[in-house]
């Protein structure tokens, strides 16, 4: 009941170094229920699992209105996974939790992902919270406006009743609050399929709005 998943991966864009972007080990408690621990990949889209597989996809590359990686700090992660796969009537379902203890970018982080099918139809929603932080001083133009709005906030919090105010809270991106919502749907009649998925990602705190603001996505593919 036990077996161990290892992906290695090597980029050209990172001089062909591999990479292990999985490697965990699977304990399948029972036929409905199984268990995953170490780096995983986190369900967020339709094809994640493939997504560096091209030839399991229906494009040459997917959308990257949605599958920009380079815009979306979710791909691998290391944590648990917890899968419920069952049918509820002629429907097949999928249920997957995901937990994550701690990460340079991700903290206390969770999430659910669920995909039912039936025949031609296929459905899934999946919905992941992470506190988030990034190191923002690196970026110069940044750094740059937050030392000049230094004096600025020393002067405000000198004036009677603003010895509170913080400016620097709109400027710095620590361990805010994320969502990531995602819906998709695909139609597969036989020579006709159509292909669909929207995605949500924001941040709840008012500090990280300044740094990156709500960004939604979808793409609508349709093929013969």
């Amino acid at each position: 009941n036990l077996t161990f998943t290892a992906q290695l991966l090597a980029e050209g864009a990172n001089e062909y170094n591999p990479t292990f972007d999985w490697i965990f080990a699977t304990y399948q408690l029972n036929p409905e229920f199984a268990v995953s621990v170490g780096r995983i990949r986190l369900p967020v889209f339709m094809y994640s699992d493939t997504l560096d597989t091209a030839y399991a996809h229906p494009w040459i590359e997917p959308p990257k209105s949605v599958y920009n990686l380079n815009e979306t700090p979710f791909k691998s992660i290391e944590g648990v996974k917890l899968a419920y796969t069952t049918m509820m009537a002629d429907w097949s379902s999928e249920l997957l939790g995901i937990g994550i203890a701690a990460d340079l970018i991700l903290e206390t982080a969770a999430g659910v992902a669920w995909t039912v099918g039936y025949d031609w139809l296929s459905l899934r929603a999946f919905y992941f919270q992470a506190n988030t932080s990034l190191d923002i001083t690196q970026n110069t133009g940044i750094n740059t406006l937050i030392t000049s709005v230094q004096p600025l906030q020393a002067a405000v919090q000198a004036v009677p009743g603003f010895s509170n105010a913080n400016l620097m809270d709109g400027l710095l991106w620590e361990k805010d609050p994320g969502e990531f919502y995602g819906l998709g749907a695909s139609f597969d009649f036989q020579q006709v399929f159509l292909i669909t998925e929207l995605t949500s990602i924001g941040m709840k705190g008012n500090d990280s709005n300044f740094v990156t603001p709500d960004m939604y996505s979808f793409y609508f593919t349709a093929g013969v």
